[in-house]
């Protein structure tokens, strides 16, 4: 908890810093789960906004490698928001999922390691060239280490390279409880961006705010504390949808307060600049 007060706003000065302001519509909207966390919604429609054509127009084939996957689901979100331009999908988690037989077997783009560890470097599929991970770094207990073995791939492939990586920031801490070892701020984020400083460059995105925060705490925290832990988003799933719509909106307006997640783009040996 300590960490995330300690010179929070204090950064990597190559690291660019901005908040997620992109035009969406209802159109979008329906495109994504509106039933999740605050948090969850806004990243998943970060990566629905995400520039896939021009990332397609830097890596030509986008081979993607998912560092804590999970189920696996993020693997057929992303080629659908991709318009089905993902020529491959691996990923990685330290516990076999049995959606994964599934999805190899409906989708033949997909492919599952189990692995256990940070040190990934030789399970890497030559072929990657975007990573990607969606609320995993946070349960790294040696997250510079994992970095520091993506690394040491980009410079040996000596090709673009793009890292997309969601996380929690200081704000979930007292929203999520016990949710991973670790919170994100700039100054802890730019320990990882300056393994990178020689050949990339980063941004990291603020997702969501001050709104976002308060629908999570009123909504999700404060049921976890009572007898009945049913929230707004079971009892009146039309209200929910409806107040989130419109935080998500509200946020996008202003780079004040504190992010509900944070989103770290890392882009090496580049040819082009891939921004939001």
């Amino acid at each position: 908890m300590a960490n995330n007060y300690i010179l929070p706003n204090w950064s990597d000065q190559q690291l660019d810093i901005r908040h997620f302001k992109k035009e969406w519509d209802v159109k979008d909207w329906q495109q994504l789960d509106m039933l999740r966390s605050p948090s969850r919604t806004v990243s998943d429609l970060f990566w629905l906004k995400f520039p896939w054509d021009e990332v397609s127009d830097e890596l030509r084939d986008i081979h993607v490698l998912d560092i804590g996957c999970g189920n696996g689901e993020y693997g057929t979100k992303l080629f659908e928001y991709s318009q089905k331009n993902i020529s491959s999908y691996t990923g990685i988690d330290m516990n076999l999922k049995e959606e994964w037989d599934d999805l190899k077997k409906e989708h033949s783009f997909m492919s599952f390691i189990q692995l256990a560890s940070t040190n990934i470097k030789n399970h890497i599929p030559k072929r990657t060239n975007l990573f990607i991970s969606q609320s995993a770094i946070e349960h790294f207990d040696e997250d510079l280490t994992y970095f520091n073995e993506l690394q040491c791939f980009i410079e040996e492939k000596e090709e673009p390279v793009i890292q997309v990586h969601l996380f929690p920031s200081s704000a979930c801490l007292p929203l999520y409880l016990f949710h991973g070892v670790r919170q994100y701020t700039p100054r802890t984020v730019s320990k990882i961006t300056k393994i990178f400083n020689n050949n990339s460059f980063s941004i990291l995105y603020g997702l969501g705010g001050k709104q976002c925060n308060n629908i999570h705490w009123n909504v999700i925290t404060k049921k976890r504390f009572r007898k009945n832990k049913t929230d707004l988003r079971h009892t009146d799933a039309g209200r929910y949808k409806n107040i989130l719509y419109k935080a998500i909106k509200e946020d996008m307006k202003t780079d004040r307060g504190a992010p509900s997640f944070y989103a770290l783009i890392i882009h090496s040996n580049r040819d082009k600049n891939i921004t939001l």
